[in-house]
């Protein structure tokens, strides 16, 4: 059945909003609430780091935990420059600038992974198994890393809350315009090597209808209106997919089905938060342009 599991997505996402929405409203009004939101960004993200790193390693625990340190370090690097530079209840603009952090602290970590590989490992491998190593560390760093991070970087915003709240609806939105429209409408696969159960017609789907919302709560977001709004609404929207498909590839280079099995309906935690991962970059890129350049 096409939507055999649709009621336990359901009731998973319920849970999930309602959480977000009580974190949300606790962070809007208190520094508490503040600090509330960003240790359960970090938890979450690395939650999502352990999971990408055992898709990376799956049975050496050792070399588990240091890929999820490496995973982990961008969004813990940024979180700790943040609150050293600007004190533990910041609300302002300049954590934007935070970018140049999260981009030397992710590169440093596929530096690292590449030496690991290349060069420190012992153990006798072929070129593939490096290869493969490679693709699926770089992958991790660059979605969970990197987009950990600019999710860190957004909730330090003086309007943090209303910025992540627009980009949750257009996500959302698109998620699931993609997941009904690919499921009634059917038609040529999105990437069929990478993630056969996507198709074109769901994809756009979900442009249409994100972009649909992006437009409606406009409002929430700061440097965006009129066609801007709709171009910035586009690239996030094409940011979440991008995340998607990377997450899809992550998986199919380690023949896994689910990153983890935390969520009824949805797999992982990372399998739910792909798209906003993919989705924070570009919009931390958006921010970090319009409000520090």
């Amino acid at each position: 059945m096409a939507f055999a599991d649709l009621w336990a997505r359901i009731r998973t996402a319920t849970l999930m909003v309602a959480a977000l929405a009580g974190l949300f409203l606790f962070a809007e009004f208190s520094c508490l609430g503040h600090l509330a939101l960003q240790f359960t960004l970090l938890a979450a993200g690395a939650l999502c780091s352990y999971e990408a790193a055992s898709i990376c390693v799956k049975s050496d625990n050792r070399k588990k935990f240091v890929w999820l340190g490496l995973i982990l370090a961008p969004m813990l690097i940024l979180f700790i420059w943040g609150i050293l530079n600007f004190g533990l209840c910041y609300f302002e603009w300049r954590p934007a600038r935070g970018l140049a952090v999260t981009l030397v602290a992710s590169l440093a970590s596929a530096l690292f992974c590449t030496i690991w590989l290349i060069v420190v490992r012992q153990e006798p491998q072929d070129l593939e198994k490096i290869k493969s190593g490679l693709l699926t560390s770089y992958l991790s760093i660059l979605l969970v890393g990197a987009g950990g991070a600019s999710l860190v970087g957004l909730s330090g915003l003086d309007n943090s809350i209303s910025i992540l709240t627009w980009l949750l609806l257009v996500v959302c939105s698109n998620d699931i315009a993609a997941y009904f429209g690919g499921r009634l409408l059917q038609g040529p696969k999105l990437s069929p090597l990478v993630s056969p159960g996507k198709t074109v017609s769901g994809s756009l789907c979900g442009l249409i209808v994100g972009a649909l919302v992006g437009l409606v709560f406009q409002q929430q977001l700061p440097f965006a209106n009129g066609f801007i709004a709709i171009l910035l609404t586009l690239l996030i929207l094409i940011g979440a997919q991008l995340g998607d498909l990377c997450e899809s590839l992550l998986k199919r280079v380690a023949s896994v089905k689910d990153s983890g099995t935390l969520l009824p309906g949805h797999g992982g935690l990372l399998d739910r938060a792909d798209a906003v991962l993919g989705a924070s970059i570009v919009l931390y890129v958006w921010i970090f342009w319009n409000s520090w350049l």
